[in-house]
């Protein structure tokens, strides 16, 4: 029934809004303005705070992620039944303008989750995809791992024992457990999906390609409701908000590494609002001092302390500002009763998380981040100012350079005019939030190194820009009533619009292609239910040991590529396309543990294919003939049921092309750089056949030694030609191997420290 589907991808999407208001909606009692897109807002980023901090928790105190959703279930039923009783249920939201309300918040959340959708629905397909691989895909993994497990859970076997499902998740907490004063890596924003996960039926990856989505749109409508609420405006005109809610930068960070940042953008916008609100909102100054306003307060600053350390001292900084700009005595005593409330219930309820994050704010403030023009100055200034999308992605003719960088002046003019007109102390606070990235900026250039975290969040920021561009063409509008000024505005966002959809087109052609670099991965709905098959002959079958190597990226974080989907499946990492094979030259042997016959006997292979060529070809009849899934990005074959060779181990290297990937005549070949590697052939009966290796070293005199009791001579060297530029057409190495039942393992080693082979061809007849 909940099979993936682009259908259930967008239900779900939905459905991640609704569970997310109304999470909100049941810690509050009462309506915070008059706006209905900010009531709609706060309560939206409230309960997605909520349902990550409960969910933490829960977690902490050694139960299921799933458990902490039990509280927020009884009180979402006790607020339905005392507004049933009172007939209250829509005092969330219910004042004028709530129809237009709705339609800004169903238009605009639309453009910017089918924005990120738009890989999927060119493929009419449901699945996940990031760019980047590693940091996006812990996400996945670590949300979906703790759904269903506590933060305290026993290690049953640690790798590189044979395969345990999860074990990367199982290692990752093993290390958060041991509370080392050197690890620095904030823990809790790994569990941003958890919620959702244990909530919603169906895939996880689907799951969680619906909470990014809904992630990248609360970010843009906290910056829309913090407009409003300083602005006094009651009402959205949504289509200067267009250009906002298509930002590619905003998709191309959040698609990489920035999710967290995002959500941490949404809380910072929340806390600002709601202390403007209790203090500088006449309805709520006579009850200050009740305690009902701190929950809501509490709740957000101590989820915004476990996501992102630095942005709940950012936050602090801009409350600051505020403070300074009370214009009573009066008012500056509510931001200090607020403020210390708030401080003590978010560092009480994050007591534990404070210990690995209080780390990570100090090595941050020091800042050992390198901070290049050419790798980052560049890149956040485009991200400032949200308007040069195609900068990023390509050298432009002079006149479309001009172009872009007039429509910056453009819309940086317009976010500033609005600002300059709101009164003094909205004017200040909003200038705050416009120069604080920047003097950001110019600290770490100058000192030429930088905090990750900083320099990561910096890069998002762009949203101000664009955000209150969008209230400057409203302002001119309003005010000038000019039609020439209207139609230049328009015009003006008629262009911005289509350079964002234009360099849009490029990344999802980007992401949908088959990319051999570790960058991108697009998993779509029939790898997900491929997957599901795989794991189900494992689960029916447990004697036969069915063990699924993994041939993908091993130069990032272990949770990339394909691994992510193999994550509750037993599988071990044999990274037959690693891109740095160094794994083995600091720890000799290691690579080993992927050869055991035991464990390759009815092994899977899964294998992230690169186009159609690689150096392995084996011409027995039916090799490689029934594929479990055959898609451009992944093959899943089952060597119990067909004849397969694969080479195994980090040591083969990532295919490579010569002269180059680009020349219509390329030709492939691999590396075996120093350490052991492994060519194993499957069979289902007793045979001989001639493996054959077309190798060429890069030193002279190289050798290469064949070990295998399969061979008539079980230690033989073989010599190596060298590398003169000419790719050999007869192999170097032939030998008979007597073939068994089961998986036939020959180790090859280059006979020196410092040779390198380049595999042309490795042949089995």
């Amino acid at each position: 029934m909940f099979e993936p589907s682009l259908f259930l991808l967008i239900l779900k999407a939905l459905s991640v809004f609704c569970v997310s208001f109304a999470a909100g909606w049941s810690i509050t009692y009462r309506r915070f303005t008059d706006i209905a897109i900010v009531n709609w807002t706060i309560c939206t980023i409230l309960g997605v705070a909520f349902l990550n901090f409960i969910c933490l928790l829960s977690v902490i105190l050694n139960f299921p992620g799933w458990a902490g959703l039990v509280p927020t279930g009884i009180l979402f039923l006790i607020k339905l039944a005392i507004s049933l009783y009172k007939r209250t249920i829509s005092s969330g939201l219910t004042q004028t303008n709530l129809k237009q309300a709705i339609l800004a918040i169903c238009v605009l959340s639309s453009i910017s989750t089918l924005n990120y959708f738009a890989p999927f629905l060119a493929e009419g397909t449901s699945g996940y995809y990031s760019r980047g691989g590693g940091d996006h895909s812990t996400y996945l993994v670590l949300s979906d791992y703790y759904s269903k497990h506590s933060f305290w859970e026993e290690l049953h076997s640690p790798f590189p024992m044979p395969p345990k499902q999860s074990w990367e998740a199982r290692e990752f907490a093993h290390n958060r457990m041991s509370l080392n004063p050197e690890n620095i890596q904030p823990y809790a924003n790994q569990l941003i999906a958890t919620p959702y996960m244990s909530i919603l039926p169906g895939a996880t990856e689907e799951t969680y390609s619906a909470v990014v989505a809904f992630y990248i749109s609360m970010a843009m409508w906290s910056v829309i409701a913090l407009g409003m609420l300083f602005l006094r405006r009651n009402t959205l005109p949504w289509l200067f908000f267009i250009p906002l809610f298509l930002s590619n930068v905003t998709l191309y960070n959040a698609t990489t590494h920035s999710i967290p940042y995002l959500f941490s953008i949404s809380i910072m916008n929340a806390v600002i609002m709601l202390f403007w609100i209790y203090t500088r909102n006449e309805s709520w100054k006579t009850s200050i001092a009740e305690y009902r306003h701190y929950l809501p307060l509490g709740i957000l600053c101590s989820t915004l302390m476990e996501i992102y350390p630095h942005g709940y001292f950012m936050t602090t900084f801009f409350i600051g500002v505020m403070a300074i700009t009370s214009s009573t005595l009066e008012e500056f005593k509510r931001f200090i009763v607020l403020g210390l409330a708030t401080v003590i219930f978010s560092f009480a309820a994050v007591n534990f998380i404070l210990l690995t994050n209080i780390p990570l704010v100090i090595a941050g403030l020091g800042g050992h981040f390198p901070f290049t023009v050419a790798t980052h100055l560049t890149d956040i200034i485009m991200a400032q100012t949200g308007i040069p999308d195609l900068l990023s992605t390509a050298v432009l003719p002079r006149s479309q350079t001009i172009i872009i960088v007039g429509l910056f002046f453009i819309f940086i003019s317009l976010a500033a005019r609005v600002i300059l007109s709101a009164n003094s102390r909205v004017r200040w606070l909003l200038i705050t939030l416009f120069l604080v990235p920047w003097f950001s900026i110019l600290s770490y250039y100058l000192r030429g190194e930088g905090s990750y975290q900083i320099v990561r969040f910096l890069e998002l920021v762009n949203l101000y820009v664009l955000g209150f561009a969008g209230f400057g063409m409203c302002y001119f509008i309003e005010k000038k009533r000019s039609p020439l000024l209207l139609g230049s505005i328009m015009t003006a966002m008629a262009i911005l619009v289509s350079f964002q959809v234009v360099t849009h087109s490029h990344t999802v052609k980007e992401v949908l292609n088959v990319d051999p670099v570790f960058g991108t991965e697009f998993r779509d709905s029939k790898a997900l239910i491929a997957i599901k098959k795989l794991q189900a002959v494992q689960n029916a079958d447990k004697s036969a040991d069915h063990i699924a190597y993994y041939f993908g990226p091993g130069d990032g974080v272990d949770f990339a590529g394909g691994a992510v989907l193999l994550r509750n499946g037993d599988y071990l990492p044999a990274r037959g396309n690693t891109l740095a094979p160094w794994f083995d030259v600091y720890a000799p042997g290691t690579n080993t543990r992927v050869w055991k016959k035991a464990w390759l006997d009815n092994a899977f292979l899964v294998i992230r294919s690169e186009g159609k060529v690689d150096v392995v070809d084996d011409t027995r009849t039916s090799a490689f003939s029934q594929p479990l899934l055959d898609t451009p990005r992944l093959k899943i074959y089952d060597s119990s049921i067909q004849p397969l060779t694969q080479l195994v181990g980090d040591s083969w290297g990532a295919l490579q092309f010569y002269p180059s990937r680009e020349d219509k005549d390329a030709k492939p070949f691999r590396y075996l750089q120093r350490q052991t590697g492994a060519v194993v052939i499957w069979s289902q009966s007793e045979q001989k056949v001639h493996l054959n290796l077309y190798l060429t070293a890069s030193v002279p005199e190289a050798k290469v030694q064949l070990i295998s009791q399969l061979l008539n001579e079980t230690n033989k060297n073989y010599d190596v030609p060298v590398w003169a530029g000419v790719i050999p057409t007869t192999p170097c190495v032939s030998a008979e191997v007597k073939l068994a039942p089961g998986a036939n393992v020959i180790e090859v080693t280059p006979q020196a420290n410092n040779v390198t082979l380049y595999v042309w061809k490795v042949t089995v007849v």
